[in-house]
């Protein structure tokens, strides 16, 4: 997982439909594109989500789901704190004998941090591992 601030992302739009708290449909939509423009297969468009909003891509020859959530920082609403969930969707035998799942060392993770850094004006980010 990654997280960060930015407002460099509107927090006006994009409201989650069962959360009223929950932005990130632009942070969304813009990172979908950003990798898309640097490779990436898109699977559909952004659609809300369990944990916020959700889309799919093939990057490096893996698929991947991009789960996609935010909230408003306490005291400064135009920025947000965000957190995108990087999943790796394993092959039905994957699953089967225990396959990889998706780490920090994964090269679409490497893609987003530096999509972050050079256009998204984010702050804080770090990188969490599960365990």
């Amino acid at each position: 997982m990654i997280v960060f601030s930015s407002s460099f992302f509107d927090t006006r739009i994009g409201l989650h439909p069962r959360d009223a708290d929950a932005i990130g449909k632009p942070l969304a939509d813009w990172l979908r594109n950003m990798l898309v423009a640097r490779g990436a297969e898109a699977r559909g468009l952004a659609e809300p989500g369990g944990i916020g909003w959700t889309f799919e891509v093939e990057y490096d020859g893996r698929e991947f789901l991009i789960g996609v959530h935010g909230v408003r920082k306490a005291g400064h609403p135009r920025t947000g704190e965000y957190s995108i969930l990087v999943q790796l969707q394993n092959t039905f035998l994957e699953a089967l004998t225990g396959g990889a799942d998706a780490s920090v060392d994964d090269p679409i993770i490497f893609e987003i941090e530096d999509l972050l850094a050079s256009y998204a004006r984010a702050d804080n980010v770090a990188v969490l591992v599960d365990g």
